[in-house]
């Protein structure tokens, strides 16, 4: 309730535009429709309905930034940000993001990160998300440094070939507790891929292994260990980056593989986790002509997020694009471009765009000249407050 009378109290006194390296569109003052009493009493018996009350008293600009997650540096002056500047600060109150996330330039130690997430937090008119890559393995933003907290992890082929799955969510529970005091609560994993093709580099030992079933309750019980911290969870990279032979890292990757093997390998992880209860699932950047039904990646097709995911999956919490800012995407898209057709597609959030700006005219454009409903645009916002409620983030 604390960090909502917050979120309201900054929204009765007025959003102010300031001056960024990036124009930012003025927010103006709106009054909220109910008393905090009457969302509280919302919140016990509805978080939905939370988080449509909170909506209602959020304006256009801060309903479309909340669909990004960036990395601090995109709020700054272009340096590596490992503390709050006065041009972050300008930034989050310019581009009021609905996240950020680290990586190991961000963090040094124990007590400069910790004050550098407290400091976000505190300069966000809403609460943020605050997300780390922390998989185990080869991909570990905290736990290589000496005083950290964090415990080493191995890497998640090494606990997938120990066949214990109770392994499993104990990594999950035990990085989720120790992330989580340090001022996280996304973590950006588990990795749900099956490995399909052991060829593939962008995965290798990131994923669980090549058999479906045990990928899937390995992927079940990290979530349901990340749950049970409080820390959420999103598995990735959907559908199933396990067979694709390039990295979209550097260009584009793709697979061969139809949706009829999809469904008997590479998904079964992703259902898995969605039941065990993932907060987002993650979208690859992968072509698939047999399920995109174009030359397109996954993260930008609407029948791979809003017909497989979301209605026949059942997929109910935050879809999120993988970073906008790889090659796969910034050497075939404009910032504007890519933002407004992963949006279109189905997407709820939209992780690094490569110009926070532009992501943000494209969407507001298109919702203004009618090519998206402000309702489309209520929908996404109102899975991404509902997350934020029941993490205990607002």
């Amino acid at each position: 309730m604390k960090k909502i009378a917050v979120f309201f109290l900054s929204v009765l006194m007025g959003l102010t535009t300031v001056a960024c390296k990036k124009e930012a569109t003025p927010a103006p003052t709106v009054t909220p429709s109910v008393s905090l009493e009457e969302i509280g009493k919302i919140y016990e018996t509805d978080p939905n309905g939370a988080a449509w009350t909170m909506l209602e008293s959020m304006t256009l600009d801060e309903k479309i930034y909340q669909l990004m997650v960036v990395a601090p540096e995109a709020l700054g002056d272009g340096g590596i940000v490992t503390g709050m500047t006065d041009a972050v600060k300008t930034g989050l109150s310019g581009y009021p993001v609905g996240g950020v996330v680290l990586f190991g330039d961000n963090i040094q130690s124990r007590e400069q990160v910790t004050r550098l997430l407290t400091d976000l937090q505190g300069a966000s008119r809403i609460p943020l998300f605050i997300a780390v890559d922390e998989e185990g393995g080869e991909v570990s933003r905290l736990s290589g440094i000496e005083g950290m907290g964090v415990s080493a992890v191995p890497s998640m082929r090494e606990v997938g070939d120990g066949g214990d799955s109770q392994r499993a969510y104990d990594i999950g529970k035990n990085l989720g507790t120790e992330i989580g005091t340090l001022g996280f609560n996304v973590n950006f994993a588990p990795v749900a891929d099956t490995l399909v093709n052991e060829e593939n580099t962008e995965i290798g030992t990131r994923s669980f292994g090549t058999d479906p079933a045990l990928v899937s309750a390995m992927v079940e019980e990290m979530v349901q260990g990340l749950r049970d911290s409080g820390v959420a969870s999103a598995v990735k990279h959907f559908p199933g980056h396990g067979s694709a032979l390039t990295d979209s890292h550097s260009g584009r990757a793709r697979s061969e593989r139809t949706y009829e093997e999809m469904q008997t390998a590479d998904l079964l992880p992703f259902k898995a986790g969605i039941e065990a209860g993932a907060d987002f699932v993650m979208i690859s950047h992968m072509v698939n002509k047999d399920i995109t039904k174009t030359d397109m990646e996954c993260s930008m097709s609407t029948n791979v997020m809003t017909n497989i995911l979301r209605n026949t999956m059942g997929f109910p919490n935050i879809i999120i694009t993988d970073s906008l800012s790889m090659k796969a995407i910034t050497d075939f898209y404009s910032p504007g471009a890519a933002a407004l057709t992963a949006f279109e597609a189905g997407a709820d959030m939209l992780l690094m765009p490569e110009n926070i700006a532009e992501a943000h005219q494209a969407i507001k454009a298109a919702v203004e000249n009618g090519r998206v409903s402000e309702m489309r645009l209520n929908e996404s916002v109102s899975r991404i407050l509902k997350v934020k409620l029941e993490r205990g983030i607002i």
